[in-house]
């Protein structure tokens, strides 16, 4: 089969957890089935990685659009538009994907989040291939979750008063156009079938490179803690602001040497201020987050905010290491509190939770064989390709 992937952003390098999916889906997909992309680019900076993926064998067509979040802003007022609808809309990608369609070059175009499923024409040419759309969060959901936690303080809940029913209007009419919908965890699909009853869905959940991620070393070894993740995703500032302030003060009470090291690119100003707290480093980008996670003895996943499933969590497992999480930051992940990880959801409890794993050795060492275990079972990319090869033969 021929299969087109449409994108937002040119998915390499694997730098997030969306350019992760995507870039390990087409991989996946691509053992079965020819595999095409037609992306978004946001200019020259994206030679380098459309050269990469044309070396790995994916023709790539990059069209640059989108426009400034300026330009965009004014889009989304003046056409009553979410803003990530006006942000992400390309005439010329639209010309693009529909001389594609008529040309019947395509079997199965898979649309990388709502925004892209937007871009399905009506009519013949929308009818003449399978469409998919990759959830890769329920996006009005996560929005909601966003100004729930209060990130952002009175502007964000504004932003998110007026975005919060667009976006949800957008994405479910995506949904409603796409042939099948593939959600990330058990629990996004349930929020898209509660909100649409008709819709089809396919649960095709997020995963991890075992060979890449793999235990290397003492599970029980290393110092302090790490939280890797983009740093101007939202919920991502929003843990780490929730950690520095809130709940290593109460670890370093009991040890006061304990640390944490907040590793990820793009880290926004809040984020770059934590590292003036005592015991807080902020590394910015790093070419390779293995020996951060190794070298740690605990990683944390402090997310109050969010949909999806965490990729950042299944990469700690196959590493081996030992995992402190909230409950939102392990959902749709199949792991149990007190089996694969620890739970909690208040600073005190996340504090105690450190400082228990900080003590025991053999815990630690326990949780990390059990966390590899569940991701060596359920989470190989391998694995989840085949599903979705399945799902577009099936289509």
């Amino acid at each position: 089969m021929r299969a087109l992937f449409l994108t937002p952003f040119v998915p390499y390098p694997p730098v997030d957890g969306g350019r992760v999916r995507i870039l390990q889906l087409m991989r996946a997909v691509a053992r079965r089935h020819d595999v095409e992309l037609l992306t978004l680019s946001s200019g020259p900076d994206d030679r380098e990685a459309v050269a990469a993926l044309r070396e790995e064998g994916f023709p790539t067509e990059a069209v640059e659009g989108g426009g400034s979040r300026v330009v965009a802003g004014a889009r989304a007022l003046l056409g009553r538009r979410s803003f990530y609808g006006a942000r992400y809309r390309s005439a010329a990608l639209a010309r693009s994907l529909a001389d594609r369609l008529e040309a019947g070059r395509h079997d199965v175009v898979q649309a990388e989040y709502a925004y892209m499923g937007a871009y399905r024409p009506v009519g013949a040419a929308g009818r003449s291939v399978r469409w998919l759309l990759d959830e890769h969060n329920v996006e009005f959901d996560l929005n909601r979750t966003i100004a729930a936690s209060g990130e952002g303080g009175l502007a964000y809940r504004l932003y998110a008063r007026r975005e919060l029913p667009l976006r949800r209007r957008e994405e479910l009419a995506a949904c409603a156009a796409a042939d099948r919908v593939l959600a990330v965890s058990e629990e996004d699909a349930a929020v898209l079938r509660t909100a649409e009853p008709e819709l089809d869905v396919a649960v095709v959940p997020n995963g991890v490179d075992l060979g890449f991620f793999r235990p290397d070393g003492e599970a029980s070894g290393g110092e302090g803690a790490v939280f890797v993740g983009k740093m101007d995703y939202r919920p991502n500032a929003d843990g780490a602001a929730w950690f520095c302030r809130e709940v290593l003060p109460l670890v370093r009470e009991r040890l006061p040497g304990f640390g944490v090291k907040i590793v990820g690119h793009s880290p926004v100003p809040a984020v770059r201020e934590l590292g003036d707290i005592d015991g807080v480093e902020v590394t910015g980008a790093v070419e390779d987050t293995r020996p951060y996670l190794r070298g740690a003895l605990v990683v944390v996943v402090p997310l109050r905010a969010g949909s999806g499933t965490r990729l950042k969590v299944l990469e700690a497992f196959a590493m081996g290491r030992p995992v402190v999480s909230t409950t939102l930051g392990a959902e749709g992940i199949d792991a149990a509190d007190g089996e694969h990880l620890r739970l909690a959801d208040d600073p005190r409890g996340f504090a105690d939770r450190v400082v228990e794993l900080a003590g025991s050795p053999e815990e630690r060492a326990r949780l990390a064989a059990a966390g590899r275990r569940l991701a060596e079972e359920r989470y190989g990319w391998d694995a989840i390709g085949d599903r979705l090869a399945d799902l577009y033969e099936s289509a």
